[in-house]
């Protein structure tokens, strides 16, 4: 590694509403994963780890004090942003969604920008403060939503995933800059570079066939292949509740190793990932045991990488400032 290469990573939890295992809503609205999780077990590991956390906070969280006091609480150590799920957005709020099921980029875009608009001045108005990072709920952003973010003042976004295609929205177009690159965004397209004043820092993945691409990895890539059942390029992600430590550390160490450039790993879960029966993923004591686990191993790993952990929006000011200097 060069000494010019710094490695950042950012830790984004997306704060929501429990869910069940079948991605239902609970009703009525629980919020466990924040009021138990962050207090209790979060602010724990990342204390130890000196992890700067960057709680992406849906707006049903909003009429939920004991939710926005605890989050209140780690604003000196975190950074709070929003997090779009457009049920409970104004204008045409669900009153009792069951589900979160809307890609906010695939409303007319007057309703997505007034939808934007009053997330926004909902956040200012609960927390004091204006926000200035983003996540699209089920990565539902085009380049549209770059521009009314950046309109809004938001100057960091983390709605794109590397390497996964968006046929999901209707798009043909996948990521193409490497993994760990931050970039301005276009216009035109979210995953292409632009000119658009936000960045984007894309959640950290790579597809299974980068990483075990060697003679002397056919075995596990053919394991990829059998687990999934989605062929040989399905994506591994940084992040705990996916991977196995095993994936997570070959990711990171291929993306070292390829990548010359300064590097942003950027981790994300929900906060309810990290208890059982609140999402199709942790079912049971023993998944979240392993998934706290894998956290565990994986921010340790990062620190023996001499990895610097940022917020959202540190990230974002740095590479605007790189910027500046480089004009």
């Amino acid at each position: 590694m060069s000494e010019q290469k710094s490695i950042g990573v950012v830790m984004c939890i997306h704060a929501e509403c429990d869910k069940d295992i079948k991605w239902n809503i609970r009703y009525p609205l629980k919020f466990r994963s924040i009021v138990e999780i962050i207090p209790s077990y979060f602010e724990n590991i990342f204390r130890r780890f000196s992890v700067k956390p960057t709680y992406l906070i849906s707006s049903e969280v909003f009429d939920h004090k004991e939710s926005v006091d605890i989050l209140l609480a780690q604003r000196e150590k975190a950074e709070l942003g929003t997090h779009f799920h457009g049920e409970f957005l104004e204008p045409g709020r669900i009153s009792m969604p069951r589900e979160n099921k809307d890609y906010g980029c695939l409303y007319e875009e007057h309703i997505e920008r007034a939808k934007l608009i009053w997330l926004t001045q909902k956040f200012e108005e609960t927390f004091g403060f204006r926000p200035q990072s983003f996540a699209a709920g089920r990565w539902g952003a085009t380049g549209r939503t770059a521009r009314i973010l950046s309109d809004l003042g938001y100057i960091a976004d983390s709605s794109v995933v590397s390497f996964m295609n968006r046929r999901h929205l209707g798009l043909n177009e996948m990521p193409l800059l490497k993994t760990g690159e931050t970039y301005f965004p276009s216009e035109a397209s979210i995953v292409s570079s632009g000119n658009l004043k936000l960045v984007e820092i894309p959640v950290t993945a790579l597809p299974a066939s980068k990483l075990y691409s060697g003679p002397f990895n056919y075995l596990k890539l053919m394991r990829s292949f059998y687990r999934n059942r989605k062929g040989t390029d399905k994506l591994i992600w940084l992040r705990p509740t996916f991977s196995s430590f095993g994936q997570m550390k070959k990711l990171i160490d291929t993306v070292i190793a390829t990548q010359n450039s300064d590097i942003v790993f950027n981790m994300m879960f929900h906060s309810f990932e990290a208890v059982p029966g609140l999402s199709p993923y942790v079912k049971t004591k023993e998944e979240s045991r392993v998934f706290i686990k894998r956290l565990e191993t994986i921010l340790k790993y990062l620190a023996k990488k001499k990895s610097v952990f940022m917020t959202l929006k540190e990230v974002a000011n740095k590479f605007i400032q790189k910027n500046q200097r480089v004009q």
